[in-house]
């Protein structure tokens, strides 16, 4: 397994997590939770042993769970963990964090000025930290699987519209300075109408949500609010129409990034 499948699993895990500690003492399913959180530690032990192979997008995984976790061990249901869930569940946040500063580092001494200070926005823990909500009724209708759809319009689908690699970058390098503020050219690029999909949209999510996180001025041509549950909807309609065809290998990878950033 390589570090960037690693840390879509761990995407994976942190969900379960979250959904797992809303539980009381009459309902929590331990066996089910301890499999998640010690599956979670040998996932983040794995990158922990192997982080000279850790990139960008993987320390920012660690980060996301390192906050997640933080979130667990700050809530109320902590009362109901054994002692040794909840020594597995710190040492994993420990583990997340000792590794985020180690790989951060490192990056930081590699990277040119402007991705280097991208790095450094979007792994600090402090500007994701949040309770988790679940909010109910915002998929206001019933899916079902698009019509007419083939396993190779799905695929195809995995890549399509905008924005690209060196656009999705470009925008995100604005977020990070002092009083930021989002470029009309920005703006084009998270309202274009050109069927966006699979990568494509998840970086729009992403962007978006880094834009809410850091606090940045909105543009007044778009709502990032509203772009959030509008987003989320087409994700939504697209992972179904990933499991109508099994989920394709492809479009693994793409589901887990797909849910962590719509959670």
């Amino acid at each position: 397994m390589n570090v960037w499948k690693s840390i879509l699993l761990l995407f994976f895990f942190i969900i379960k997590l979250s959904q797992s500690f809303e539980f009381t003492d009459y309902n929590f399913n331990y066996p089910t939770f301890e499999n998640v959180t010690l599956a979670l530690y040998e996932d983040v032990k794995f990158m922990a042993n192997r982080l000279d192979q850790v990139n960008a997008d993987a320390v920012f995984g660690l980060t996301l769970a390192q906050v997640n976790l933080a979130a667990v061990l700050s809530s109320p249901n902590i009362e109901f963990l054994f002692e040794d869930e909840l020594n597995r569940i710190d040492e994993t946040e420990l583990l997340c964090d000792n590794s985020r500063v180690y790989v951060v580092d490192k990056l930081l001494q590699k990277e040119n000025y402007s991705m280097a200070s991208l790095i450094q926005v979007l792994t600090r823990p402090e500007i994701w930290m949040s309770e988790i909500s679940w909010r109910k009724g915002i998929l206001q209708t019933e899916f079902t699987s698009s019509p007419h759809l083939t396993v190779m319009k799905v695929i195809s689908s995995i890549f399509s519209g905008t924005p690209q690699a060196y656009e999705s970058d470009y925008c995100l390098r604005q977020l990070v300075n002092d009083n930021c503020e989002i470029p009309d050219t920005c703006v084009d690029m998270l309202i274009r109408n050109d069927n966006s999909r699979g990568y494509p949209l998840a970086h729009r999510l992403l962007f978006v949500k880094t834009a809410l996180a850091v606090n940045c001025k909105e543009n007044p041509r778009t709502n990032l609010s509203n772009l959030i549950e509008d987003y989320c909807r087409e994700i939504f309609q697209n992972l179904i129409d990933l499991e109508n065809f099994n989920f394709p290998s492809i479009s693994q990878d793409l589901a887990m990034e797909q849910s962590i950033n719509s959670s």
